[in-house]
């Protein structure tokens, strides 16, 4: 399923949506440079974990799914179609999280504030 790739495509994707909105956020170059900085270094980091990720995700299928039911996995993941899913999935995840960022975020950010706030008077 070429879940390693992909794991490393969304999370390169995700980085600049998540700078982003994090610069948003900041006025001063240099916070804006260091909060680069650790976005990259914390990624990298994660990324280092992919291989045991993966041997923890084979377990978890193994734990929900039979033999057979992997197998037809396989079958469909062989297929044009099964191709261009895993080909576009980076993509598509990549382009949900911008959407996300972009229209929910603000709004959940306010929320928590919100909430925080309400909390804190209790």
């Amino acid at each position: 399923m070429k879940n390693d790739s992909m794991m490393n495509k969304m999370l390169d994707s995700m980085v600049p949506a998540m700078a982003g909105q994090m610069q948003s956020e900041m006025k001063d170059s240099v916070a804006i440079a260091k909060s680069r900085d650790i976005m990259n270094l914390s990624m990298q980091a994660v990324k280092e974990f992919i291989p045991q990720m993966m041997d923890d995700m084979a377990l978890i299928y193994d734990k929900y799914f039979t033999k057979k039911e992997i197998k037809d996995f396989i079958v469909f993941y062989k297929s044009p179609s099964g191709q261009k899913y895993l080909n576009l999935t980076p993509q598509i995840m990549s382009e949900f999280m911008g959407t996300m960022m972009q229209k929910y975020m603000p709004e959940m950010q306010k929320a928590m504030k919100e909430k925080l706030k309400s909390s804190d008077k209790k």
